[in-house]
């Protein structure tokens, strides 16, 4: 008889103890794994390594019921945590396992749905001599930014009640409280944002997430083949080279702001009332002038401004992120600016945006709420 043949027999004896997960990896009685990289090896090396390892596993021995030890290293509570074993501790107790959630010092470092699948914490705390354990999860998420928005203050059971509805790689559609949630990356940082649901639209798929939060103006600026830009949340449509919006109500140049109002009556109060006069006669007679002499006449005039409050940095439709110059053409009932210039992010979150060969039509993503998603727990994840 073969080695091989001898070794699979010998394998089928521990099959009511050991699982076989495919041909080349194995789980124990207390959750850990053991993976081979070709079935060749896998069928030299698993009998005796299962073998060894129920001898010697006091994790193997709790979940055969052999054992009724509560303190144990960090992974085998980790693990024992996976296959639905819970009110085990670390010898130190920063990782305890109850009820379906297993907590790293104050941080989620998993929890295990009501269907039984194991979701890890991406933002799991390790710095220093604090180190995360060893385990295997289905999924992962920000769990520290979902427990931190969604969730119920200190009460995290409701976040059993997830309910994963696909996954792409490491991108994922949940739902929540009958909610959809799409845990995804944007430029290879992640972000969490909430999916509109209705209009006739169903999302089923991570892919119908990303659909969902593309305004249906940018959905056919595509089909018509105009170039689109993106940063984070907001799509940028270019227009015509010959277009300029009716009023420019936001400028900027260098170092100087020009406060004007977006909706004309908000920000032009900072100045006293002949410098109001002198603003709203410039716009007005610069409406059809060359685009360059206009520009340049606007800086010479605003550089030696000095408004009685303090100026502000424009932002586009009060989001993090500001732009040179900001457009509306007046009396077409549109809900959305113009934009032209060097458009950045605040928290400096997303690459700089160079949309200075012609005027862009600005189109906020459909997401209901949007976060950014920070590395760590002890940083709570802001709205983008």
């Amino acid at each position: 008889m073969s080695q091989t043949l001898e070794n699979q027999l010998s394998f089928e004896k521990l099959e009511n103890l050991v699982q076989a997960i495919d041909k080349t990896t194995i789980k124990m009685p207390c959750g850990y794994r053991f993976h081979w990289y070709n079935e060749e090896t896998a069928l030299a090396h698993r009998t005796p390594r299962a073998t060894e390892h129920l001898e010697d596993c006091l994790g193997c021995k709790i979940a055969l019921g052999k054992s009724k030890a509560n303190v144990l290293d960090q992974d085998t509570v980790a693990n024992l945590f996976t296959v639905g074993i819970d009110g085990k501790k670390s010898h130190k107790g920063n990782l305890r396992s109850e009820s379906g959630i297993l907590t790293h010092y104050r941080t989620i470092e998993a929890i295990r749905l009501e269907t039984g699948e194991v979701i890890e914490n991406t933002q799991c705390w390790s710095s220093g001599f604090a180190s995360c354990p060893h385990h295997h999860a289905d999924y992962s998420l920000p769990l520290s930014t979902i427990a931190n928005n969604l969730g119920s203050g200190w009460d995290n059971q409701p976040l059993r009640k997830m309910k994963i509805i696909d996954r792409k790689g490491s991108e994922i559609l949940f739902e929540l409280d009958a909610m959809y949630f799409l845990y995804g990356f944007d430029e290879n940082k992640p972000f969490l944002c909430e999916i509109q649901r209705g209009n006739g639209s169903e999302v089923s798929t991570v892919k119908d997430a990303y659909d969902a939060i593309i305004p249906i103006a940018v959905h056919e600026a595509e089909k018509n083949g105009l170039k689109i830009e993106r940063q984070g949340d907001l799509f940028f449509v270019a227009q015509p080279k010959k277009f300029v919006p009716e009023r420019i109500i936001e400028n900027r140049h260098n170092s100087y702001w020009l406060p004007w109002p977006r909706a004309l009556g908000t920000g032009i109060d900072r100045y006293d009332s002949e410098t109001r006069d002198q603003l709203i006669k410039m716009f007005e007679s610069w409406q059809h002038s060359d685009y360059s002499k206009r520009y340049d006449a606007m800086v010479d005039f605003v550089k030696d401004l000095k408004p009685q409050k303090d100026t502000h940095i424009p932002k586009i439709l009060n989001t993090r992120h500001n732009v040179n110059h900001i457009g509306l053409v007046i009396g077409r009932g549109e809900n959305y600016p113009y934009v032209t210039g060097i458009v950045r992010h605040e928290g400096r979150q997303h690459a700089i945006l160079n949309l200075k060969d012609s005027w862009y039509a600005v189109h906020k993503n459909n997401a209901v709420r949007s976060w950014q998603v920070p590395p760590r727990e002890t940083e709570r994840g802001r709205m983008d």
